[in-house]
This record gives C-alpha cells, structure tokens and sequence, in this order.
C-alpha cells in the first residue's frame, strides 16, 4: 500500500498564505460598502449620524443584557464609535480638498456664502422654531454637498428669513444681512461662471479634482455604512424593547433630510416577525 507523501513546504506556504487571507479579511456593515455607496449623496449633516450614532453606542452598552437576545452586542456598540470616528476624519477631508479645488475667486465667494448660509439656517432654526412648515424646510436641506447645493440653499434661506424677519428683529440676523446673504449668493453665482471655460459647460461634479471626487467618495462611504449600522441596531433594538415604548424609544433612527436619496442597495432585513395575516 503506497504511503500518502507529506505537503511540500510549498504547498504548506500556499495553504498558510489562504489561511490569513480569509481571516483577515474586514467585515462590513449591513449593506456592504461599495461603489453604489461611494455615489451616495448623504441624506443627513454628517455631524446629525455621528452624534447619533455616539448616543446609540451609548445606550447599546447601558443595555447590553436585554440587547444580547436580539443579536446587539457591545461589539456593536464599538463599531458604532469607530465608524462615527472615521466619518468624522472622511468628512473634514473631503471639505478640504473641496477647497482646495476651486479657482481663487470661487473659494473665496463660496467662503463667504457658506457662513451667511450657515447663518441663516441657525437663527432660523432658533427663532422660527414655531413654525412648523419652516422648521420642515429646514429639515429638507441636508449638509452641504457642492457649489449647486450651496447655491440652492442659500436661494432658499434668504426668503425664509425675510418672511421670519419680525421673529429674527432683535438678533445679529438683521434685513441687512440677509441682503448681505443675497449679494454674496449672486457674487458666488458670477465666480462661478467666470471659472467655466464656456456657458453650457458644468461647474459642480466634473470641476472636482480628483483627489476631491475621491475625497467625497470615502466620505460618502462612511456616511452609509454608519447609516447601515446604525440602522440595524435601531431595529434589533426596537425589537428588544417592542413591550417597554420607553427604552424603545432609544432606538429611533436619525432625521433624514428630503434632498438626497440612498443608493440603490438592500438594507437590512427587519428582524421583527411579521404580524399574523386574517
């Protein structure tokens, strides 16, 4: 009977070198991080999931016991914080190498745009607190994303705040800074077309560097596989609690805004069972 030859050290090595491929290999959030999230335009401010997300880790580890019997973990509570962590540093690169990446006289213009947008959007969220269609305005602009969304938002908040300018009297956001608002958005408008090399031809997606367009896509990355984790545990979480509305409570996902929309791609499964048809 012929004896079975031993593994040459080669075949050893291939086997060990297989080995650490499969175990290393990172695991990703619900979802999956692919191109289609690297597309993504995030449908809440950045700093809006990451406070989210810290809070959710928080409440995940003053929970854990019950947490653990639908499939919540602390190491879940942990990925949350490393995520939110990563969206933090994906987030303020993009910003810089979007500023980076403009001509002198756009960056400058959009400098002064971004403070008088931010401006606004604040003091409406403050002192038109009341109104209710205004608050949902404001709930509808997400984070800045480019020199369109920049733009349109500003359009938007000037006749928001001039329609609030009773509730506004007596703060720094006077009818002359609003003009000031309106003058910077239609300087920002003229820089804008002057960098274009001809009227028909884009001055937002295609004007990125590449280092920016990269920049955004990691950002945008982050964004939604956070979202993805988050999402999952919000539900996972609400199923704990299904018969306690008051720790349930805690597992409510974050306020999307109107504008933008998630890629295409499954979210994950709802683990509530289905209630009994007839």
């Amino acid at each position: 009977m012929a004896q079975s030859k031993a593994p040459t050290k080669k075949a050893q090595t291939k086997k060990k070198v297989q080995k650490q491929t499969v175990s290393t290999k990172p695991v990703e959030a619900p979802g999956g991080a692919d191109v289609a999230l690297e597309e993504g335009v995030p449908d809440a401010p950045v700093a809006q999931l990451v406070a989210h997300a810290k809070a959710l880790a928080n409440d995940v580890r003053a929970l854990a016991e019950p947490l653990a019997k639908a499939k919540v973990t602390l190491a879940d509570a942990a990925r949350l914080d490393t995520l939110a962590e990563s969206l933090e540093g994906t987030e303020s690169a993009w910003q810089i190498a979007w500023a980076k990446g403009a001509p002198g006289t756009v960056a400058a213009a959009r400098k002064v745009l971004l403070r008088g947008r931010s401006d606004l959007f604040e003091a409406l969220r403050v002192f038109a607190l009341n109104d209710g269609a205004t608050q949902l305005a404001l709930d509808r602009i997400a984070g800045v994303e480019g020199d369109d969304d920049l733009a349109a938002d500003a359009a938007r908040l000037v006749p928001l705040a001039r329609q609030h300018a009773a509730d506004l009297d007596g703060t720094e956001i006077t009818p002359a800074v609003v003009d000031g608002v309106e003058a910077a958005l239609k300087s920002f408008g003229a820089a804008r077309a002057g960098a274009r090399g001809g009227p028909d031809e884009p001055t937002t997606e295609q004007a990125l560097t590449e280092s920016a367009r990269k920049a955004r896509a990691g950002r945008n990355r982050a964004f939604w596989t956070l979202a993805g984790l988050t999402r999952q545990v919000c539900l996972r979480g609400r199923f704990a609690f299904r018969h306690d509305p008051s720790r349930a409570s805690k597992f409510t996902g974050y306020v999307r805004a109107g504008r933008a929309a998630k890629p295409a791609e499954p979210g994950p499964v709802d683990p509530t069972p289905p209630k009994p048809q007839g």
